[in-house]
């Protein structure tokens, strides 16, 4: 048992990791359990590069290629990276290059040879990149590594404050008719829980992922090479020595591709990197996923000589030591990428729970102050009451500004308007400040509660909308039927805010300190 002081101090330090992160925490974390499933996502969202799954792939790397050169021409000096059907389901694409839009591809139908339409939406660029870096390019791993951190102390600390969470699994009172704050302490305590272990794994690898490559990496590469700085620098980077002058046939890819999946049995290749093309110094690296294993994506390669087809490297992550095989589980772990749709779900339903508790975690605090200052001046209980009008407006403003995010480019796409990747990033921005100041100017924190999920209803409708149109498939009748679920489920949540407006305290008014007159 924890002296009550050390309680007192671990409950003050959990109150204000969440309180600082709250928000951002909330954001990162729903979009992270929405980015489980971008892939699925990006399918719904690009009419232009489903494909059937059944039909047989007619063409190999090399016909994807000698098709695909011609329009995205293949320079000796720089990398060229060829998608494989194992990367996007029945398609081959180039990345086009000097392209005033990031992430811009030409892709190819495997099976008719037929190029597609350019894709309508950058769904999935849009919710890893929100998850990944909150939509910062320069130092956002290392803000989200930061935040990471202060949910994993927010979750340790909050374990210690229940001290028996075993027992708690099976002691959770819910009181209904107690109020919103009753609501919102029971969720909070039940949701912490259940989601202890989960919570503490999300916690710990998005700090890792977070904070590696730009912080930890360095170092280990200087110690793993002795602090040789260029040699770390070139395994940090993957540099390749620049082009020979000395020009060379190039042997086909499609046995390479055989020979890899030979040297790393179960690789399911979904790239193809090919450095100093046409040279006698030419490097194929061919990369790809071992599905059902808790290694990274792309984590294992095979390299070979473009010239001669000689062996240059091998990387099986399965066969590395044991650390190189924990930190390549970090990803996966992480991301949900281990499983099949079932992971993904659980991934899903889990993974907006701590959403939930910094939502629910701010509620209580604030609630709190509110009670215990009630019996202070009013103007005191009247800031308490502003605090916890701008924390509502900030939350709800944030989830629907990415559920627009979600929305927007296919509705735009439909009208013919496609939106690139560009604009993604104000498209988040502009609208949560827009919405924020609009949500500040509602009448309390229960009205803006019941707004934002009727516009979140109305914006996962217009999702279900948009998914029937040709053409159909499983995926795309999955992201209808979870709009229409999340639309009922908002509106449910409206009638419980619409509710909660109704039991909202009152604000007390300053009486009198003045003697009574009367005798």
């Amino acid at each position: 048992m924890l002296h009550r002081d050390r309680i007192v101090a671990l409950y003050d330090l959990h109150s204000w990791a969440g309180l600082i992160f709250g928000l951002l925490i909330f954001i990162i974390c729903a979009s992270g359990a929405l980015a489980v499933f971008s892939t699925e996502l990006d399918h719904w969202a690009n009419p232009s590069l489903r494909t059937d799954p059944s039909l047989p792939q007619t063409l190999d790397a090399d016909a994807a290629l000698a098709r695909l050169s011609p329009l995205v021409p293949i320079r000796p000096d720089r990398a060229t990276t060829l998608a494989l059907p194992g990367a996007h389901p029945g398609l081959y694409s180039l990345a086009t290059p000097n392209s005033a839009e990031r992430l811009n591809r030409t892709y190819l139908d495997a099976h008719s040879g037929k190029l597609t339409t350019p894709r309508e939406s950058h769904m999935y660029w849009y919710l890893r990149h929100l998850h990944v870096r909150l939509m910062n390019h320069w130092y956002g791993r290392v803000f989200i590594g930061l935040i990471g951190m202060a949910m994993l102390i927010s979750v340790v600390t909050g374990i210690l404050i229940h001290q028996h969470p075993v027992r708690g699994l099976f002691r959770m009172r819910w009181r209904p008719g107690k109020g919103m704050r009753a609501f919102m302490a029971d969720l909070h305590k039940w949701l912490g829980v259940w989601g202890m272990l989960f919570h503490l794994m999300i916690a710990f690898t998005g700090t890792w992922l977070g904070i590696d490559y730009h912080l930890l990496a360095p170092p280990v590469g200087l110690a793993k090479y002795d602090g040789d700085a260029d040699r770390a620098r070139n395994a940090l980077n993957r540099n390749t020595p620049p082009p020979s002058a000395e020009t060379m046939p190039m042997l086909a890819l499609q046995p390479l591709v055989q020979r890899a999946q030979a040297d790393i049995p179960g690789l399911l290749p979904t790239y193809i990197r090919l450095d100093n093309w046409g040279r006698s110094n030419a490097v194929v690296t061919i990369a790809g996923n071992l599905p059902y294993s808790l290694v990274t994506e792309r984590g294992s390669h095979v390299r070979y000589s473009g010239s001669d087809g000689s062996l240059i490297a091998k990387q099986d992550a399965r066969e590395q030591g044991f650390w190189p095989q924990v930190i390549s589980a970090m990803g996966p772990l992480h991301y949900g990428y281990f499983g099949g749709t079932w992971i993904k779900l659980l991934y899903l339903g889990l993974g907006l729970m701590p959403a939930v508790l910094a939502l629910s975690g701010c509620v209580i605090w604030y609630e709190r102050r509110q009670r215990v200052k009630r019996a202070e001046a009013a103007q005191t209980a009247v800031a308490a009451s502003r605090a916890a009008h701008i924390v509502a407006a900030l939350f709800a403003s944030g989830w629907v500004a990415l559920l627009l995010g979600l929305v927007a480019p296919s509705l735009s796409a439909l009208a013919g308007w496609p939106i690139g990747t560009n604009p993604m990033t104000p498209l988040f921005w502009w609208p949560w400040i827009a919405l924020a100041l609009g949500f500040l100017c509602l009448r309390n924190a229960a009205l803006i509660g019941a707004v934002a999920t009727a516009l979140s209803a109305l914006l996962c409708l217009l999702a279900f909308g948009v998914t029937w149109r040709p053409p159909l498939d499983g995926i795309v009748v999955g992201v209808g039927i979870a709009a229409l679920l999340c639309a009922l489920l908002h509106g449910w949540l409206c009638r419980l805010f619409w509710q909660a407006s109704a039991q909202t305290h009152q604000i007390p008014r300053k009486t009198s300190t003045a003697p009574s007159t009367t005798a």
